[in-house]
């Protein structure tokens, strides 16, 4: 479609000011207005973008603004499954997540999986199958993570230290541990992390 029919670069001179007014009509009216302009792509079927002249009922006569607005507000009411658009905002909140450092890390987090795993190889006296699969990577083997501070089972495994060292000598670039305890966040260990693999 997207050779078809051609999307043309707006620009920001005449890009930002559309889309702003767009944006103060969307507020006015308490509609999104990320999802209003998904609705004009989709009433088209995703075969040609609005033109920019046209992205919200703009009349001169007052009767016939209202007219135009009741029959838009009407069909774009009617809009049910956004999947595009959902999965764009999903996308931006894992990414927002990530980047607060709220995601699940395994650097940072105890995983429950890993923590039965843990469990299970110290009640089988098998704590060196445990070390081993600290990083598993392609198999069907559960990745235990190594080492955390935080974990029931690693503060009473007989190979603790060992496994501390390997996952310390795992990850030079900044202090796993300390990221585990909670004395730097997940920020931090990533700008130290940066720092080392770019020679700063």
């Amino acid at each position: 479609m997207r050779q078809e029919h051609p999307v043309r670069d707006l620009g920001e001179a005449k890009g930002i000011p559309a889309f702003e007014k767009l944006d103060a009509w969307c507020s006015a009216r308490g509609i999104d207005s990320r999802r209003w302009v998904y609705w004009l792509f989709a009433r088209t079927r995703f075969r040609f973008a609005p033109k920019i002249t046209n992205l919200y009922p703009n009349r001169k006569n007052l009767k016939q603004q209202v007219k135009a607005e009741a029959a838009a507000l009407a069909a774009y009411n009617k809009l049910k499954g956004t999947p595009l658009l959902t999965e764009t905002i999903l996308g931006e909140v894992d990414l927002q997540r990530a980047q607060r450092g709220e995601s699940f890390n395994p650097n940072r987090d105890l995983s429950t999986t890993a923590e039965i795993m843990k469990r299970r190889y110290l009640q089988e006296g098998r704590p060196d199958l445990c070390l081993s699969s600290m990083f598993v990577n392609g198999s069907d083997v559960v990745a235990t993570w190594g080492y955390h501070p935080k974990s029931s089972s690693c503060v009473r495994c007989p190979l603790a230290y060992q496994c501390a060292m390997t996952l310390r000598a795992s990850v030079p670039t900044f202090d796993i541990m300390a990221l585990r305890m909670g004395q730097i966040t997940i920020q931090q260990a990533q700008i130290m992390d940066g720092r080392a693999n770019h020679g700063r």
